[in-house]
């Protein structure tokens, strides 16, 4: 029974639409849904009785005034089955006085059936917000919140948390009750289930897992306020108790090695606080620190414990009397602060406020953390000990993200500055990154090696493999790749570059090939294959300075690598020579960049009745992988060199930005979610061959220009995008939203064209899309008509076949009554200039650059033509003048003389009496032919 249907406030509507078209729903939502879904399920904090009086309510709302029973004072309390007596002889009054109140509810039957639709429609919307993301925090809290919210959840959540207990014995009572209060709200479940024909509770499933629920979420708020204690008392114990004469870093250490001691039974250590250490430490040094100490002295300080910004510490300096390693922590705070002078001196200096101080090259900021992290009262020097124990606690939280310079591990520290002079390895930067220096690649956007070149045998060098080998160099499509490079090999692009995905390949100190272990396979098959390859491969080697050592048989030119990496540093550098520095196209870029190699030839061969990977394709699908660069093909093939599922994906998209080359269809096409326009879009790609072969026919000159509607058909779906978004977001009615943009007049733009508001209306009638295969047969069949009597040669007759004869021959319905196209708002995308073929400029051309030959000559037929285009312009002018004046003359009645090629004149009125007497002579000659023929 749905006697009304209460209607959703506007934005309640917009954050239905949302959770609908826009994607999943967020944490907060799904935690709110969940929420909602249990209460309802197990009828909690009595939800049908609140359900029960908001329709009441609303009923009761609905009714006028004069026709409401007052309750009866006297009367008892009611039964279950009269408790809405009175409503109901109010609203038999109402139906009886006006026939609009008949849909209400007659009886307590029909008011829980209305109140139970509305409970199972709250339940449905949640489900439905549930339904559309995976995962299980935001569900699980949101139960819980529905628990512990109602008073037996609360009384039972206190009865299990009580501080004094054991942390297992906590969770084990806090699941028990968990189960029992599962237990207790079965009956409710099973009543809910029946009353709203939804699936019943499984008992045994949902106690098991109350009973870990409750105890799980036990043990988080009570392991969670033991491990709070634990830190506070720890910060107290290591800060404020700490003796006046004990270092710090020691001081810390002793007090784990006594609460080691304590937990372990075994005795105590003799002293909590020795004697302060030459080196004290907070922790043991991190595996590999050393290397990667030198690279954040080598990119920040130059191993300077008192650096400033720019070295202003130094003699001459704006802060030459500061230094730092005198200080105390807390002065160093205080010099730091951002409205210091020194913080204020470097925003002049850079633009914004940084206060970098030490070897290190902490600032403020990150002092006052690390203070706090390591439990330091701020008396504490400021000494190489304490800065390099600093150091390592960032390095600890923030990894080498930290120090922007950084440029990588380094084997050896910087060379140490020498008086006022700055450290000579030492480079400032003024971005967040630094520079890549000679001897140095870069592998990724942050990772720097120093690398030492020199000329190796191939043969002592060992191909990658396991995790320092991310590619299958046993793929087909590899050794394609290896033999092409081989074939083609260019010395030039196999010398030290700065990025470690090209020049000369880099090894380890071990020999095993780390980056390039494609190109060590190239220059081996060239030696072996392409021996004048090979051969300019050497001379390029010893041109550029490097020496080959006697023995070597197939030189090879590497950057080995000299800083130190761990096993793990080691495979992440791998990693990230394999990635090119380049940024790479997104979908919509890079399929306009393939549908140009999509040629009418390369269109023609492909069967849209196959899938792509079919037999009957494969002619088709290797001229598009021949036609794309070799480094990409390997990327879209499986290992037997057939087309995987991204290479499927890429020749879809290339092919539809081929057909339909509007950049916002494709990219709706190619990355975003075409949501309730998929029919159409598969249409549209189902279509994209035929209509692909018809343009190119367009662009070559072999079919007329005008025969290319496609910007009608884009415009058409702008138009329905558009229809169904403002609909969704007015919550009105796709068809009226149609029909509004359809009678809208742009100010600018005018009126839709009657072409595209057709289109519109065949192919989304009433508000809906049209199927799929009936779109693309029309489609079709359009280019295939198109392409048969659209031919430029029909053009020369008065009765070639048009665009609207086409159309009305397909479909008569849509188009029977089209009288004109219009003209479209975004024009057809101007033919594509033909390739210029690579022979056509001759090698050496252009050799002086703008002082060339050639570059002159082709100024001096610029300048001909402009000289040309100008005189032409003012005979223009000069003819429309004359044209002008004979046009007034005429109109003024002046006999005029018009002169002849040989001097002699006529006038006006003389050519006009010729005139006369040939028309007069033309009428004798036909008067007798007439009579002749009598």
């Amino acid at each position: 029974m749905t006697f009304f249907l209460k209607k959703r406030s506007e934005e309640e509507q917009q954050q239905v639409d949302q959770l609908m078209f826009e994607g999943t729903p967020s944490f907060n939502e799904r935690l709110q849904a969940q929420t909602k879904a249990t209460r309802i399920r197990k009828d909690l904090n009595g939800q049908r009785a609140k359900m029960e009086k908001s329709v009441v309510e609303e009923i009761t709302s609905q009714i006028p005034t004069e026709y409401i029973v007052a309750p009866d004072t006297e009367a008892g309390i009611p039964t279950p089955m009269h408790r809405h007596d009175n409503l109901f002889e109010s609203i038999n009054r109402a139906k009886a006085a006006n026939p609009k109140f008949g849909n209400l509810p007659a009886s307590i039957e029909e008011l829980d059936a209305e109140v139970d639709r509305r409970r199972k429609e709250e339940l449905q919307e949640a489900q439905d917000v549930l339904a559309q993301a995976n995962g299980f925090v935001p569900e699980l809290v949101g139960d819980l919140w529905a628990e512990v919210t109602t008073p037996e959840g609360a009384i039972m959540l206190g009865t299990g948390l009580t501080g004094s207990a054991r942390l297992g014995t906590t969770m084990l009572v806090e699941g028990g009750l968990a189960a029992l209060d599962e237990t207790r709200t079965l009956a409710t479940q099973q009543q809910v289930a029946e009353q709203l024909d939804i699936d019943p509770p499984q008992p045994l499933a949902q106690i098991g897992m109350a009973g870990l629920t409750g105890a799980g979420f036990a043990g988080v708020l009570v392991g969670g306020g033991h491990a709070l204690s634990y830190t506070v008392n720890r910060q107290r114990t290591t800060g404020l108790r700490r003796p006046a004469d004990a270092p710090q870093l020691r001081y810390a250490q002793s007090v784990e090695e006594t609460e080691t001691a304590l937990s372990q039974g075994s005795e105590l250590p003799a002293d909590t606080a020795p004697p302060n250490s030459t080196t004290p430490r907070y922790i043991d040094t991190p595996p590999g620190w050393e290397p990667i100490k030198n690279g954040i002295f080598a990119g920040e300080s130059g191993g300077d414990y008192n650096a400033l910004f720019g070295y202003q510490n130094r003699s001459g300096g704006r802060f030459a009397k500061i230094k730092l390693t005198e200080m105390t922590v807390d002065q160093a705070i205080e010099f730091s602060n951002v409205r210091g002078e020194y913080g204020q001196w470097v925003k002049g200096q850079i633009g914004r406020v940084a206060t970098p101080m030490g070897a290190y090259q902490i600032v403020g900021t990150t002092l006052r953390l690390a203070k706090k992290g390591l439990g330091l009262r701020g008396d504490e020097r400021m000494d190489e000990a304490l800065q390099d124990q600093l150091g390592i606690w960032i390095y600890r939280q923030q990894g080498t993200k930290a120090w922007e310079g950084y440029r990588g591990p380094r084997s050896t520290p910087p060379t140490p500055a020498t008086g006022d002079a700055p450290a000579t390895d030492f480079a400032s930067y003024a971005t967040s990154r630094g520079y890549t220096s000679a001897g140095q690649v870069t592998a990724g956007r942050d990772l720097r090696i120093d690398v030492d070149y020199e000329v190796v045998d191939a043969s002592t060098l060992t191909r990658a493999s396991g995790d320092l080998q991310p590619r299958d160099r046993g793929r087909a499509s590899s050794d394609e790749q290896v033999s092409e490079i081989a074939a083609s090999l260019d010395p030039a692009r196999l010398m030290p570059a700065p990025e470690a995905d090209r020049g000369a390949p880099i090894i380890g100190p071990d020999n095993i090939v780390e980056s390039g272990n494609g190109r060590v396979m190239a220059i081996q098959r060239a030696f072996e294959q392409y021996p004048d390859r090979a051969a300019a491969y050497l001379e390029e080697i010893e041109a550029a300075g490097f020496d080959v050592p006697e023995g070597v048989e197939q030189p090879v030119l590497v950057g080995r690598r000299r800083s130190e990496l761990t096993d793990s540093q080691r495979q992440n550098f791998v990693r990230q020579a394999n990635f090119s520095a380049t940024a790479r196209m997104s979908a919509t870029e890079r399929a306009a960049v393939d549908a140009r190699s999509l040629d009418a030839e390369t269109v023609a061969i492909f069967d849209p009745a196959q899938p792509l990977t079919a037999r009957a394709n494969a002619p088709f699908t290797q001229r598009v992988l021949n036609s794309l660069p070799q480094t990409e093909r390997n990327a879209l093939v499986d290992g037997a060199g057939r087309l995987n599922a991204e290479g499927v994906t890429r020749v879809r998209q290339a092919m539809f930005a081929r057909a339909f080359d509007a950049p916002d269809i494709l990219a709706r096409f190619a990355e975003a979610n075409a949501g309730d326009l998929r029919g159409l879009m598969d249409a549209l790609e189902g279509a994209a061959p035929s209509w692909a072969s018809m343009r190119s026919a367009v662009q070559e000159g072999r079919l007329r220009d005008e025969l290319d509607v496609t910007p009608f058909l884009m415009e058409a779906m702008r138009t329905i995008a558009d229809a169904r978004r403002i609909a969704t977001r007015d919550n009105k009615a796709s068809a009226q939203m149609v029909e509004e943009l359809l009678a809208d007049v742009d100010l600018l733009d005018g009126a839709l064209p009657p072409l595209t508001a057709a289109l519109v209306r065949m192919m989304y009638p009433d508000g809906r899309a049209l199927p799929a295969p009936k779109i693309t047969a029309f489609l079709d069949r359009f280019a295939a008509e198109a392409q048969k009597v659209g031919k430029t040669d029909a053009a020369l007759f008065d009765d070639a076949v048009g665009v609207l004869d086409i159309l009305k021959t397909i479909d008569s319905r849509a188009f029977g009554q089209l009288t004109e196209t219009g003209s479209a708002r975004i024009p057809a995308t101007p033919p594509r200039p033909a390739d210029m073929p690579s022979d056509a400029i001759p090698e050496n051309v252009f050799a002086d650059g703008a002082s060339s030959p050639e570059v002159q000559e082709a100024d001096d037929v610029l300048a001909a033509g402009l000289k040309e285009r100008t005189e032409q312009t003012a005979n223009d002018r000069q003819t429309a003048a004359d044209i002008r004046a004979l046009a007034d003359d005429v109109a003024a009645g002046d006999d005029l003389a018009i002169p002849m090629a040989d001097g002699t004149t006529f006038s006006t009125r003389q050519v006009l009496d010729d005139l006369d007497q040939d028309e007069a002579l033309e009428t004798i000659i036909d008067l007798c032919t007439m009579k002749g023929a009598a």
